[in-house]
């Protein structure tokens, strides 16, 4: 499975936006209600691939939360589980994720590298996205 970035932006506006308590999104008990914050275009992303990129957020750390089993064992059903979660948690974003939201959408970062974004790498994306908001801020102090 590829990642989406344009998903994974959608994943953590929706988590910034909910206000639901300490477990703000439990899936897949919690999925219709899930792909209401999403938002239209990414609603009908399939269970698995939306589990898969929270997986993958949260192993980043960019969410709280858990996904799946971080247990790494050498059989493929177990390889398959761990990279295909059939449930996950998200209790928020974590520092980083707040960094990169502010940060991509500082002189509107992220619309600005959309375009590239299927050729980069997430270090790379959140880099990039850094540089842009410091220029940015260094615009605004110098007048």
């Amino acid at each position: 499975m590829q990642r989406d970035f344009e998903l994974i932006w959608a994943i953590l506006n929706a988590v910034e936006t909910a206000t639901d308590g300490v477990q703000l999104i439990d899936l897949p008990n919690g999925i219709a209600k899930f792909r209401e914050v999403l938002g239209e275009e990414h609603s009908s992303a399939a269970e698995s691939v939306l589990l898969y990129h929270i997986k993958m957020l949260v192993d980043e750390g960019i969410l709280y939360g858990h996904a799946g089993d971080k247990r790494y064992k050498h059989s493929s059903t177990e390889i398959q589980r761990y990279c295909a979660p059939k449930q996950a948690t998200i209790y928020g974003l974590t520092w980083q994720g707040h960094e990169f939201l502010a940060n991509a959408r500082t002189d509107s970062a992220w619309e600005k590298i959309k375009p590239g974004i299927k050729t980069m790498s997430w270090s790379i994306i959140v880099q990039t996205v850094a540089v842009m908001a410091a220029d940015a801020a260094k615009r605004l102090i110098s007048g």
